[in-house]
């Protein structure tokens, strides 16, 4: 029972530490974080694959073969 106690204390501020509410607001935000931290990382491979077509157009001249392809890849999205 201790515990819930000591709990409530924190939360009306009788004693120092981290209220429950911004406990789950610090859980939240860490969740928050780290999708945006996967995001990001698609967007890096995604970045990485279209940089590497363009350079294979510019090299070879099949500019129409790319863009049908990026084409397709936004459309399936």
């Amino acid at each position: 029972m201790r515990p819930r106690r000591c709990r409530a204390q924190v939360d009306e501020g009788k004693r120092p530490g981290t209220t429950t509410a911004k406990a789950e607001e610090i859980k939240k935000l860490r969740a928050e974080v780290a999708e945006l931290k996967r995001a990001n990382e698609i967007l890096k491979a995604a970045t990485s694959f279209f940089a590497a077509e363009l350079c294979a157009t510019r090299r070879h001249g099949d500019r129409e073969a790319v863009r049908d392809r990026f084409h397709r890849v936004v459309a399936a999205a």
